[in-house]
């Protein structure tokens, strides 16, 4: 936040590095059956000797979309 002018190219420097170091990733599951059973997602970061902390959230879980048959 910036209380004072003179603190904004701070500001924007700082949120413009967070926004650089953030990534979305995708999942396909390999069974698309639309079963109607929960199915589970395991998500881990390892992160390197020295690198800043990591955090995540994701879903734990999802049922999958679509009929069942």
């Amino acid at each position: 936040v910036a209380h004072n002018i003179n603190d904004l190219p701070d500001v924007v420097q700082r949120l413009s590095a967070e926004i650089r170091s953030q990534y979305l990733i995708g999942y396909s599951p390999r069974n698309d059956a639309s079963d109607g059973k929960y199915r589970k997602i395991k998500v881990e970061l390892l992160q390197p000797a020295g690198a800043a902390s990591f955090r995540a959230s994701w879903r734990r879980g999802y049922y999958p979309q679509g009929s069942v048959e």
